[in-house]
């Protein structure tokens, strides 16, 4: 999953050498504050307008090679479109409550000092979120380009075997590995504290922020069914908070939040149905599209676990080719297709000190990519190697996502960048 170090250590850097607001006088530097967040806003609101979301999804169905699923493109950009409107709403939530503190002070509710303390720190966070909404972006329209890959594939296939609803499957399950939070989330999210008053403490927006998340986990874990994509949301949002704000009580600062994340995506989406199912198809088509998702899945949870290994090989050497070697045997829409999935790159460091399961799993990943990569594989060895692979599926279990998003609005928090 995409994380935000380099953008930490920015947050970071600009947190410690911020000249305090009230040295720069409190309604200037709120008014300066206030244009800032507006053009911040007018930038991403450019790329939300009307017709530039089915321009970019077009653009990237012409390079996937997709055909079938350019009937939904109208239906499916409009849902990107509105998702990113609600990327704009944040700037405007921070607009409403800079105004809030902007009448607070002009009406002598709230002091200087008040004023300086409570605004101190919070444009940093706002400008950390305006450079990762275009990276949010980008994975959408990735994700609604898979979407359209499995789509296509099951129309290519045909109604009605099991490779058939395995596609459809997939095409349902892509947002399980989204890089991106719930956009509706994003819109309602205040790195601004809210005005004190007799019937309003004083709350920080982490605390605020945190309880919120946590709330709408217990909310997801009370239903019968969970969408995939909805568990994963809340964790990668869980995630960016972690960044904003530091990790919430009884978290440990090596971004556990993000490992979880991680974790809870490759258990939506198992390798060992692509490899069980590749082993049973007949075309060499969906052969190559199948055993090449798979690859790219095993390659994730190898870089997750084995953090070094996405660097360099054990010896210290350059990592070996992962490519299956299939040359032009492997169709266009595949290439370009299986390339969002699960970035190899700019993902989130596995454990520290893997646990004896995982390095169980780890070692099976080795033995099946190298079996994948074998040229004399043949049928047999194919369905060995899907037992495998459900043997590493089944180490990444999402059941307890829930449970620890659920704990994090059990201690009070305190804002302690602010």
């Amino acid at each position: 999953m995409f994380r935000f170090r380099a953008l930490g250590v920015v947050l970071a850097f600009a947190l410690a050498t911020a000249v305090p607001v009230r040295a720069q006088g409190v309604a200037q530097q709120i008014a300066d504050l206030g244009d800032e967040i507006a053009a911040l806003r007018d930038d991403l609101a450019e790329a939300a307008e009307p017709g530039t979301a089915r321009a970019r999804l077009s653009r990237a169905f012409i390079a996937a090679d997709i055909t079938f699923s350019r009937r939904h493109l109208d239906y499916w950009s409009t849902r990107l479109q509105d998702r990113w409107t609600q990327h704009v709403l944040f700037f405007d939530t921070q607009a409403t409550a800079l105004d809030n503190w902007s009448r607070a002070l002009a009406n002598g509710l709230v002091t200087e000092a008040e004023a300086g303390a409570a605004l101190s720190g919070a444009m940093a966070r706002i400008r950390v979120l305006a450079d990762v909404v275009p990276r949010w972006r980008q994975d959408d329209v990735e994700r609604m380009t898979e979407r359209a890959f499995w789509t296509d594939l099951a129309h290519d296939i045909g109604c009605c075997g099991a490779p058939y609803y395995l596609a459809l499957d997939e095409a349902g399950a892509v947002w399980s590995g989204a890089d991106s939070p719930d956009p509706a989330a994003i819109a309602a999210l205040e790195v601004i504290p809210m005005v004190p008053t007799d019937q309003v403490p004083t709350v920080a927006p982490a605390t605020r922020a945190y309880d919120w998340l946590a709330t709408r986990a217990e909310t997801l874990a009370a239903r019968d069914e969970i969408a995939p994509g909805a568990r994963r949301a809340l964790l990668v949002e869980a995630s960016l908070l972690e960044d904003l704000f530091g990790p919430p009580p009884g978290r440990p600062a090596a971004h556990g939040l993000a490992v979880l994340a991680d974790r809870t995506g490759f258990a939506a989406r198992p390798v060992a149905p692509l490899v069980r199912m590749a082993a049973l198809t007949e075309s060499r088509h969906v052969q190559v599209a199948l055993l090449t998702h798979a690859l790219d899945r095993l390659n994730a949870r190898a870089d997750h676990l084995r953090p070094q290994r996405a660097v360099t090989g054990p010896d210290g050497s350059e990592p070996p080719d992962r490519s299956m070697g299939q040359g032009d045997d492997r169709p266009a829409r595949e290439a370009v297709a299986a390339t969002p999935q699960e970035p190899p790159v700019a993902r989130d460091a596995g454990p520290a000190t893997l646990s004896p399961a995982d390095a169980r799993a780890a070692d099976r990943i080795d033995a099946i990519l190298s079996g994948l990569r074998d040229p004399q594989l043949d049928l047999a060895g194919l369905v060995a190697l899907a037992d495998l692979a459900q043997q590493v599926d089944a180490t990444f279990d999402a059941s307890a996502a829930l449970d620890a998003l659920q704990q994090l609005d059990d201690s009070p928090l305190s804002d302690r960048r602010d």
